[in-house]
């Protein structure tokens, strides 16, 4: 039942009609990253790389797609897809209210066997956004995925970007989804203002 009323109340927020952005955070951007991934359970690491991009739509809307292919040891490789639509919701000058509901795909690989696991469903997410001063800015969320009879999970995310101009920035990343800890260093470009 908590679960029901947890995801009502997302999907209420993701389809309300929001204003406009918190001053100086965009929502126009595309992101290159490396990330750094651990199996928490057996001793597996691995590494590959991230592409991400969004674009805002008037005032209140954008759409997003995310990209991540990690190659683990003893063969294993792992690529997952998320292509969606957000909100945002201005709570102060400088901090946004972030959803999105998206179509999320994941993929594994076993060197050999070829696939091992196709899976698709959806996702509901919901987050902060807000800069912390001039240069840095500052993200935490959750987002509840569904792969239907294949099961659910939660992803846990927390980042922060610093700014060296206008548009281009720095950022790292930590991400937890059961049993799996991820590390993310990128370099992001706004073509929005800030």
């Amino acid at each position: 039942m908590r679960k029901v009323t947890s995801l009502g109340l997302l999907a209420a927020l993701t389809l309300c009609g929001p204003v406009i952005a918190a001053e100086g955070i965009s929502y126009s951007n595309v992101e290159v990253a490396y990330i750094n991934a651990e199996l928490d359970d057996v001793d597996v690491n691995g590494d590959g790389f991230g592409l991400s991009a969004s674009g805002e739509f008037g005032e209140y809307a954008f759409g997003f797609i995310n990209y991540n292919d990690i190659e683990y040891d003893a063969g294993v490789s792992g690529s997952e897809l998320s292509i969606g639509l957000g909100f945002h919701w201005p709570l102060t000058p400088t901090l946004d209210l972030v959803s999105g509901v998206s179509y999320e795909g994941f993929e594994v690989d076993v060197a050999g066997f070829g696939t091992a696991v196709d899976e698709s469903g959806y996702g509901l997410s919901v987050g902060l956004r807000g800069r912390a001063g001039e240069r840095v800015e500052l993200s935490a969320s959750a987002k509840y995925l569904d792969f239907g009879d294949d099961g659910d999970d939660t992803k846990l995310t927390a980042g922060a970007r610093y700014y060296f101009s206008e548009n281009l920035a720095a950022g790292v990343e930590i991400a937890d989804q059961e049993g799996i800890t991820s590390w993310l260093i990128s370099l992001r470009y706004d073509f929005g203002p800030r």
